[in-house]
Formats: structure tokens, sequence, C-alpha cells
């Protein structure tokens, strides 16, 4: 059985206007970052600008997270979680610049059944573009894939961080699904699992190009029964190909659900059970780490307006904020 402790559980990440990188400490465990992984989300700048709201996650030690984005001008607020596992899990880091659509990376070889992709990545796009989405896949169990629709012209290209995660007490579905122009739904058949133990990851890329709105690219990916995947969006008009992973955890994990909307700013949702915060981690998968999907309002606009989510001080809330 694998056993996790977070060193760093939601914590709060401020970049001001100007701000282009920080450094973050955290209390490691161990001697390396070979079981460990972070994650975050974010409350993105409303302005349009892809490259502020971007962030890349690099371990630079063995106990700090650099957290970067390649344009500044806005600021922008978010919550990272370093996990540590000292055993049953095995993690390996790297990142690349992607010159081209497609970008192969070599690693260690995996058993892809019982293994998922966490990625995160930083663009010089200065608008909501093909450039300003990316995503990653297995294509065997010693090589995976980065995709991005379209390349940034000039010297600086979109840099991808990937975080392959093989995890012992899991099993593991994965696939890529396809929207076409007209679609704003599709269902995946999936093997049954147990939806109380079960988790999505996934991300997407859009061949809008640089007339898409949010409610037509952001989507959102939830089980609808043991043997169904949702994803969906409330726009159409423009296609959207997304990579996902449905984690089934084999070991004591258990896994909370469910949606909410956000009308305002803020919103609070509240457990039926009581968690342990540290060992617990508020997971919002989808586009920038955002999930959920935007409302109607925002047919007209082209930035994404995404949300983040954290756990509250006490142990059985959760707190969404739009920003």
């Amino acid at each position: 059985m694998a056993v996790s402790l977070f060193v760093a559980n939601g914590e709060l990440a401020s970049f001001a206007t100007s701000d282009s990188s920080l450094i973050f400490n955290y209390n490691s465990l161990g001697t390396n970052t070979a079981n460990t992984f972070n994650y975050l989300t974010m409350d993105g700048p409303s302005n349009g600008q892809a490259g502020r709201g971007e962030f890349l996650t690099e371990f630079i030690s063995t106990d700090s997270l650099q957290i970067s984005r390649m344009l500044t001008g806005a600021a922008v607020t978010m919550r990272y979680w370093v996990v540590e596992f000292s055993n049953g899990c095995t993690v390996q880091h790297g990142s690349a610049f992607l010159a081209a659509t497609t970008t192969n990376i070599a690693i260690t070889t995996v058993d892809t059944s019982q293994s998922f992709i966490i990625g995160t990545y930083k663009s010089p796009a200065t608008v909501y573009s093909l450039a300003a989405l990316a995503h990653a896949k297995f294509l065997t169990p010693d090589s995976i894939q980065l995709v991005v629709a379209a390349t940034v012209g000039g010297a600086k290209l979109t840099n991808f961080g990937y975080q392959v995660v093989s995890y012992g007490a899991s099993k593991v579905q994965s696939g890529t699904t396809f929207f076409a122009s007209a679609t704003s739904a599709v269902n995946v058949t999936l093997t049954a699992v147990d939806t109380s133990k079960t988790s999505v990851f996934f991300n997407m890329i859009t061949q809008m190009g640089n007339s898409w709105t949010a409610f037509r690219v952001c989507c959102r990916a939830r089980l609808t029964s043991p043997t169904n995947l949702l994803l969906d969006r409330i726009g159409t008009g423009g296609t959207l190909q997304t990579s996902w992973f449905v984690v089934e955890y084999t070991d004591g994990t258990v896994v909370y659900t469910d949606t909410s909307d956000v009308l305002g700013g803020t919103a609070n949702y509240a457990f039926a059970n009581t968690i342990d915060t540290t060992r617990s981690i508020a997971w919002a998968p989808g586009p920038w780490m955002s999930g959920g999907i935007l409302n109607n309002n925002d047919s007209a606009s082209a930035d994404p307006h995404r949300t983040w989510a954290r756990m509250l001080l006490s142990a059985n809330s959760l707190q969404i904020v739009r920003g």
C-alpha cells in the first residue's frame, strides 16, 4: 500500500504583476523527488493574455518548487500541493520546449495500466490561441507524447513540464477523445470502476484558432456511472482533442466528487464525511487545472476565467473560487 504525506498542502502562491518566477520551499521527507509530485490550481487573470496565466511547475531541489510563467502583466493567485510517498509510488519528471506540434519523450518503462501523466506548461502566447493549450499521452510503456495544436513563432516556445506518476495500488484506463465542431458532449465507455475510489485527470488542445470563446473551449470530465466517462462543454463550434486518465485506487484511498455552480466569485461546498486534510487533495481536472465548465455568460469572451479549489480550515468543506 502506498503511504503519502502532504509536505505542502494547498499553500497559497501569489504572483504580483511583475513576477515571472517564484520559488517555494517545503519540508521534504526524503532525499529526492522520484516519489513526489506537485499540483496546482489557479485563479487566472481575466485579461485575455494566455501567457500571463499559464504556469510551469518544476522541482529545483529536494525541498523547493519553482513556479514560472513567460509573460508578466497580471497578478495571479493559486494553491499548490506537494505530495510525497514513502513507498508504492514513483514519479518521473521532465520538461521540453514544443518546437513541433508533437514531441516524443523517452521515459523509463512503466506499466501504463497503473500510470498517469500530470502536465503543466507555460507559453509566450499573447492571446488564447492554438498554442495556448497542450496535453500529454502515452505512446508506449517507455515513451510519452506532448501535443500542441500549433507552435508559437519566434525564439520562444511553449515549455511543457510532465510528471509520469506510477501508482502501484491503482488501475488506470486512458485514451484520447475528439470533439467535432458541432459536438458538445462525448461519452466514453469504460471497464466498470468503483466511483467512490476513482478520479479523472485530463487536458486538451483546440483547433479553434484565434477566434475561440471560452464556453466553446473549456470543458469538464466526470464519471456519470461506473462505466461511463462524460466529457462536455456548453458551446459548440471548433474542434477539441482531450487526453484523459481514469484512475481507480485499489488501496484505502477514497474519492469524493460532485459538481457545483459558481454564480459569483466564491462557492463553498460541504462534504458528507469528514476527511483527513493531511492526506487529501482538492483536485480540479481540466485545462489549466481549471475544472468545471463555464456558463453561457462567457459566450462572447475569449478569456476562460479559470477557477480553483482549495481545502478550507475545516475537514468537511471545500471552497471554489472563480477568477
